[in-house]
């Protein structure tokens, strides 16, 4: 028994011939001449907004550093002082694919003076 593509390929009766050059030129003029002509979209307005946008951001985000520098210079919170006295601990994970996960610990207190007892 065949499967359908060998069925396919035996039964079509173009399968071995070739087509010449103009006959293909002209089944693509054809095809091309098929297609409704497409008017080019005006996106004028598409710099504006993006440069508009842009310094929107820029603004916030000088907005927000202004702030963040004001709170820091007055001494900030009470919570913020008694944050810094804990040593921070960060961590960097990854997961692969496959499912392992690999979890790095940073103790920002480690000093590298110390010897491990």
């Amino acid at each position: 028994m065949t499967d359908w593509r060998t069925a396919l390929r035996e039964t079509d009766p173009g399968a071995h011939a070739q087509l010449t050059n103009e006959d293909a030129q002209a089944m693509r003029r054809a095809v091309l001449s098929a297609v409704p002509p497409q008017a080019p979209r005006s996106r004028a307005w598409l710099q504006p907004l993006l440069l508009a946008a842009t310094v929107a951001l820029m603004i916030a985000t000088g907005a927000a550093a202004g702030h963040r520098a004001s709170l820091g210079s007055t001494g900030g919170s009470i919570e913020a002082a008694a944050a810094s006295d804990v040593p921070e601990t960060r961590q960097l994970q990854f997961a692969t694919p496959g499912g392992t996960r690999i979890i790095w610990t940073f103790n920002s207190a480690l000093n590298l003076n110390e010897s491990m007892p």
